[in-house]
């Protein structure tokens, strides 16, 4: 990869800290691999051949060099049964993305000798992020390389992932050397991608993984920002679903004051032809000419301070028109939120990281059988 083309990241680091006290604020819930959620990361140790018993640590290094144990993240190996495979895992808060230097240290018992010590690293910077270290005995050699892994469950076949990075002004570009098809495995059916980080790159970002169903195809799912692993032998694994990165509603504040176009809007009402017995829903649906194609909508609700958010669920790519000259989206509203309030259309580019504009705002039909459509012309 280029180097050159990439900035270091200033790392929120815990040097400076004065009192032990402030690492206690690190939220330690344990978090099962298999759980792992937006919303927070995990750091994983897995080892062989530890002894019985075996203890694990985290310890972060102050501004001296020294290092002290993180409160919380001790505890004795998890042990995968019939096998010699030890594991520890702990949760990250998004308040501690990106702190360290921390590292693992494994001792025969809690206040035993030291079996091995892990290389130094940072806890990811990115929602759904796996810091996994693999450690043998002390006297191994450790791998002077560390690996970024994305798993892509259910990606469809000859799926392409790529990672790009992030320049200062919000610009996202291919990393050229880390351009691959997935591999799928039939057994799992989850598709993975892997790539090497050389210790020049340690620590380096933001980057995204970006999976396309195929080599220049359409986008099929995209990761969470996040930096390089910090470590010799770290390996960063993420899992992504197949969904789009819509630009959450609280991140656009700065690109709504900045004067985002309003999107003009013909607002209309129809009827819906439901079957004997009457409709038991409405509907709410955008009909767009003019945009880009594999354009993203969702829609947002406003609340009483006048503060917008995402509707979940109520995220995608626009669909083509039966009469092929428009693009439109359909949402279906059920009785319980009939009349509510106000609402807006939001439209972003392919990849679902640029606000392209809004709708006007409207409030959701208030009886059965009725579909609110707004019909934008120009989006493009």
């Amino acid at each position: 990869m280029d180097t050159q083309m990439i900035t270091r990241r200033p790392r929120g680091s815990w040097r400076g800290v004065l009192s032990l006290a402030l690492v206690l604020s690190l939220s330690l819930l344990l978090v099962p691999a298999a759980l792992a959620q937006d919303g927070h990361s995990t750091i994983t140790l897995y080892t062989r051949g530890a002894p019985a018993g075996a203890w694990a640590s985290v310890q972060w290094q102050d501004q001296l060099g020294e290092w002290h144990a993180v409160s919380g993240w001790q505890a004795p190996l998890d042990v995968v049964p019939f096998s010699n495979i030890a594991y520890k895992q702990w949760g990250v808060e998004p308040d501690d993305y990106g702190r360290g230097p921390f590292r693992w240290v494994v001792t025969a018992g809690q206040a035993g000798t030291i079996w091995t010590t892990s290389p130094t690293f940072y806890l990811p910077d990115g929602d759904g992020a796996t810091l996994n270290m693999t450690l043998g005995a002390a006297t191994a050699a450790a791998s002077e390389f560390a690996t970024i892994v994305v798993r892509a469950p259910d990606a469809p076949a000859g799926a392409w992932v790529g990672v790009q990075w992030q320049d200062a002004l919000g610009a996202w570009h291919p990393v050229d050397s880390w351009q691959a098809p997935l591999v799928p495995s039939p057994a799992t059916q989850i598709s993975t991608g892997q790539f090497a980080v050389l210790p020049a790159d340690y620590g380096d970002g933001p980057f995204r993984w970006v999976i396309n169903t195929s080599e220049g195809g359409p986008v099929w799912a995209t990761s969470a920002r996040f930096f390089l692993p910090e470590g010799d032998g770290a390996t960063l694994a993420m899992t992504v679903a197949p969904k789009i990165a819509i630009v959450p509603a609280e991140d656009l504040t700065a690109e709504l004051q900045a004067q985002v176009a309003t999107l003009p809007a013909e607002t209309s009402t129809e009827r819906l032809h439901c079957a004997r017995g009457g409709c038991d829903h409405s509907l709410i649906t955008l009909q767009i000419t003019g945009a880009p194609a594999n354009s993203l909508v969702g829609v947002q609700w406003q609340d009483g301070f006048g503060v917008w958010h995402d509707v979940r669920g109520w995220q995608g790519s626009l669909d083509p028109s039966a009469d092929g000259q428009t693009l439109l989206k359909q949402w279906t509203i059920s009785p319980e939120i009939y009349g509510r309030g106000p609402f807006r259309w939001v439209l972003y580019n392919p990849l679902g990281d640029t606000l392209l504009g809004v709708s006007p705002n409207f409030m959701l039909p208030e009886d059965d059988g009725l579909d609110l459509r707004l019909s934008v012309n120009g989006a493009g």
